[in-house]
């Protein structure tokens, strides 16, 4: 009788340090993307999730292709030996390399876009420079999604750090 006890004991106990270890990894991964997140440079914040600095594999752009003026871009369009159509092109047709050839933008562009599936390593674009400009107080100067110059005045939390440490 003992023995079961011990073992229902010694299970339970499991379980909840199983439960516990489970809710703890579940509530640091935000908590790593607020801090991945606090040391990206601003236009990275805006155009790209902070997961994004991990290895993982995206279209890379190797280069691109111009339609010349002659070509009439309403019928099959013949570009490296292979024909589509604008929508087939718009959608991105894999070559037999691996590449990935694209339509950009509309018909007038008369612009392909050649890309290929590689692996990015670690953003190396890093920097304690969002805490200083928070800590100081220093106008901020970044660009938005849009390309667009904004500019803020920092919180100057330094001075509010040592209002605590005072008190």
């Amino acid at each position: 009788m003992a023995k079961k006890r011990k073992s229902q004991k010694r299970s339970g106990s499991f379980l909840a340090n199983a439960i516990l270890i489970f809710l703890c990894v579940i509530w640091m991964i935000p908590i790593v993307g607020i801090l991945i997140t606090s040391v990206r440079q601003p236009n990275k914040i805006f155009t790209s999730g902070w997961w994004t600095v991990f290895p993982h594999k995206e279209l890379v752009t190797l280069g691109e292709i111009t339609i010349d003026d002659n070509v009439d871009v309403d019928g099959p369009i013949t570009v490296e030996g292979i024909t589509a159509t604008f929508n087939e092109w718009r959608e991105g047709i894999e070559t037999d390399d691996g590449q990935i050839v694209t339509w950009y933008g509309n018909k007038r562009t008369r612009r392909l876009t050649v890309s290929e599936e590689q692996w990015v390593g670690f953003s190396t674009d890093l920097t304690l420079k969002n805490y200083r400009d928070v800590i100081s107080g220093k106008t901020i100067t970044y660009k938005d999604a849009q390309g667009n110059t904004i500019t803020r005045q920092g919180n100057n939390l330094g001075s509010a750090f040592l209002n605590s440490l005072a008190v």
